[in-house]
């Protein structure tokens, strides 16, 4: 891969460690070191303030702005409205001064700079010693968590402590409504309500279009606090003190935050106000130390069930944990009305709205790590599925078609060839469900949502859908892949293989609930105003579906006429001109074939067990050297696929770029945010690439190996709710036990095994 690592921090399999400030990197920094609690995400930028390269941000899930598309020229069809997950407040907001000079790591001087994060413990830890002209030096040193336990709870402990003068320091603590949504270069909030007086201080924003309101309140403690004076500035709600620093006395302060955010505008301020001191209530007795003991105590027992560790590599250990860090953070399942972002909640690019990439990447994670959050995923898609059902009906189709780009259900994508062409978002959809109850065996779930999710599916893709006039067959004209890089295509083979599947289930599904439980099915038959003729529709189109398999190469064709697109070779693209995405002219990434990620190839993933090995390789040769990988998506489907076919160099170099893509900048876009719904498919690397794990049969199945560069491997994973399989893969054999339940049948390199409490040995 054409791809250069961009490394600037500490190899450790545990910490994440900046050594030495390096504002080249700020951005990315900013990104890398910050934190989630599935409620909210900060960034790490400085909250004394940064007048170097800073993107300050603090987001909370699906509190958005909102508003119409202006497009110079509409036609039927384009999304009428935008959504974007709007900057909020800044909490953390901090300014510090002594001897009159204002703390400014870009205009001051200083040294021994350290910034870090231990993935057991949760907690952002910065430090550096300030040198002001006249030479005092003051070692500061700021930490910040938000609670895993508490989502609504924020905590910052700012220590100090002055090596060779006693002064004073001037200080401000407050939150900061009016911060700039950087993408659009908007300050969107206003402050409708705010109480300085109290102990603590409290303020309410509100968003003028949306309606959405946060309500912050933050509490001082420290030896130093009592006398501190009530501040407001426009939206700054702040306190001021002055400090009493004895030469080489350490002093704390502590800032502890509760935040709340309110959706419905139809509620009064008031009301919303009050749930916001409510929730205060609760927390305002916190403390710095319980809630690290409390942190710790968290992760402690999160790493206990879902790590993954790689002997003999602190490189890809190191990445490999840390997007499993970055993945608890994002999305736990505390709250069934979240969903997971591309950059989760770190960064304003792709406007914190959600994907197809949620089932086909993030949905494995979950359902072998939290069942419960895995069905909260789905259970989303079920609720937001009138919004799916008002797009078809906007493209005058039938069923459901899932928006391309969404935060509450609509579609906001304002590139027609995105939104309205990439059909198969609906298929994803139906591919999580199936995925959940064929892993989980829950059927109340298929039977009270799910069923009428592959209904309305189904239905769509029947009515948009087409008869080709020559072939006969069944298929989609005026289509995208997954690909992006070829816009209006006819038959499109993964969207057609997609839809098939969606059909597929849609029968299946009819026909066992129709006979395990036939209250509930007369229920969605009567729910979906099901006629007797759609089944049948539905097996015609399936059965005449068009493949775009090409019987004597066995290669399938990405769409109609792309064997005959003019070839480009991708590895004499000059490097400057990547990503192409940016520096080609539009139109020209839809003339050759090159494509941005897998296409025909992720169905062999996704669907392994209907594929040979020999299959595989005559379609891996001939789309891996096409593929620029300007996808984060991209890498750990090659790194899967390659490890399968025993191409160990190959995947191995696939999934160190899986593992580091963000910690090393691979793609120089880590400054926007992370890409945290690929760090599900680094998960995957390991534990269906290198493990060789399969679940689209009915047995789970394993073909582990072991790249050369590792000692060993082991991850574990919840078969059912109690029960965990655990995997250990040494270089001659590999090692399955089972915990929580007495006996599991598996398959292990295609031969029906049974693993119980005892370690069963396996010889690779």
């Amino acid at each position: 891969m054409a791809k250069t690592a961009n490394r600037y921090l500490e190899i450790d399999p545990w910490v994440i460690e900046e050594k030495g400030f390096h504002p080249g990197r700020s951005e990315v920094s900013e990104s890398i070191f910050a934190l989630a609690n599935e409620f909210m995400g900060v960034r790490a930028s400085f909250e004394e303030g940064f007048s170097g390269e800073s993107v300050q941000g603090s987001y909370f899930n699906g509190i958005y702005e909102c508003g119409e598309h202006h497009y110079a020229t509409k036609f039927k069809g384009f999304a009428e409205r935008w959504t974007y997950m709007v900057n909020s407040v800044d909490w953390l907001y901090t300014r510090l001064s002594l001897d009159g000079e204002a703390l400014d790591l870009g205009q001051v001087k200083f040294s021994d700079f350290n910034r870090k994060v231990d993935m057991r413990r949760g907690v952002v830890e910065r430090s550096f010693i300030w040198e002001t002209p006249s030479g005092k030096r003051l070692k500061l040193v700021f930490e910040r968590l938000l609670s895993m336990k508490h989502p609504h709870l924020g905590m910052q402990r700012i220590a100090f402590e002055a090596l060779n003068f006693s002064g004073d320091v001037a200080l401000v603590l407050g939150s900061d409504f009016g911060v700039t949504y950087h993408l659009r270069e908007t300050q969107p909030w206003s402050v409708v309500k705010r109480d300085c007086e109290s102990a603590a201080t409290m303020a309410m924003g509100r968003v003028a279009s949306s309606g959405h309101r946060v309500y912050c309140a933050f509490l001082l403690k420290g030896d130093q606090v009592a006398g501190a004076e009530a501040f407001t500035e426009d939206r700054v709600n702040a306190r001021k003190l002055t400090l009493s620093l004895a030469e080489g006395k350490a002093l704390s302060i502590e800032r502890l935050a509760v935040l709340h955010s309110e959706k419905d505008a139809s509620l009064d301020d008031a009301t919303v106000w009050s749930a916001g001191l409510e929730r205060f209530g609760k927390y305002k007795e916190m403390d710095w130390a319980q809630a690290v003991q409390e942190q710790e105590a968290y992760w402690q027992d999160v790493w206990s069930h879902v790590d993954v560790v790689i002997e003999g590599d602190d490189e890809n250990q190191q990445g490999f944990r840390y997007c499993i860090f970055h993945l608890l953070q994002t999305y736990h399942g505390a709250n069934p009305r979240f969903n997971v972002g591309a950059k989760g909640l770190t960064g304003e690019h792709y406007w914190g709205v959600t994907w197809w990439d949620t089932e086909t990447y993030c949905l494995p994670f979950y359902l072998f790590n939290n069942r419960e959050a895995a069905r909260n995923l789905i259970s989303y898609r079920h609720r937001t599925l009138p919004g799916a059902m008002g797009r078809a009906q906007q493209l005058q189709q039938n069923g459901a078609r899932y928006p391309m780009c969404t935060i509450d259900g609509e579609e906001v994508c304002d590139v027609w060839q995105h939104g309205d062409l990439e059909i198969h978002v609906s298929a994803a959809v139906a591919y999580g469900v199936w995925k959940y109850v064929h892993l989980s065996g829950d059927k109340e779930f298929m039977r009270t949502q799910g069923l009428e999710i592959l209904i309305q599916v189904a239905r769509f893709y029947a009515s948009r859908g087409s008869w080709g006039a020559r072939s006969g067959k069944f298929g989609y004209w005026g289509v995208m892949g997954p690909d992006e890089m070829h816009t209006m295509v006819n038959n499109n083979a993964y969207t057609n293989f997609m839809a098939k599947k969606s059909f597929d289930w849609a029968l299946r599904y009819l026909e066992e609930v129709k006979a395990e439980a036939p209250d509930a099915y007369q229920a969605v038959i009567e729910k979906t105003q099901l006629t007797p003729d759609e089944p049948s529709q539905w097996q015609k189109c399936s059965a005449n579906m068009e493949s775009m398999l090409d019987k004597e190469t066995g290669i399938y064709e990405q769409h109609e006429g792309f064997f005959n697109l003019p070839h480009i070779e991708y590895n004499e693209i000059p490097d400057e001109q990547f990503p192409v995405l940016k520096k080609w002219p539009y139109i020209d990434l839809f003339r050759y074939d090159l494509i941005k990620q897998p296409d025909v190839l992720l169905f062999f993933f996704l669907f392994g067990s209907e594929f040979s090995d020999d299959e595989l390789r005559a379609n891996m040769a001939y789309y891996e050297p096409r593929c620029s990988h300007e996808s984060s998506l991209s890498p750990a489907i090659h790194s899967i696929l390659a490890a399968r076919l025993g191409q160990m160099d190959k995947a191995y170099e696939y999934a160190r770029y899986a593992s580091r893509l963000d910690l090393d900048d691979y793609n120089n876009n880590t400054s926007e945010g992370l890409h945290v719904t690929s760090m599900s498919g680094a998960w995957m690397n390991l534990v269906y690439g290198f493990g060789g794990m399969r679940t689209d049969g009915s047995k789970l199945a394993f073909f582990p190996r072991l790249p050369a560069e590792w000692t060993a491997f082991s991850f574990q994973i919840y078969v059912t709710d109690e029960a965990i399989l655990s995997v250990r893969v040494e270089p001659k054999q590999a090692i399955f036990e089972l915990k929580g339940a007495d006996e599991l049948e598996i398959e292990v390199y295609g031969k029906p095994v049974s693993v119980t409490r005892e370690a069963l040995t396996v010889k690779i």
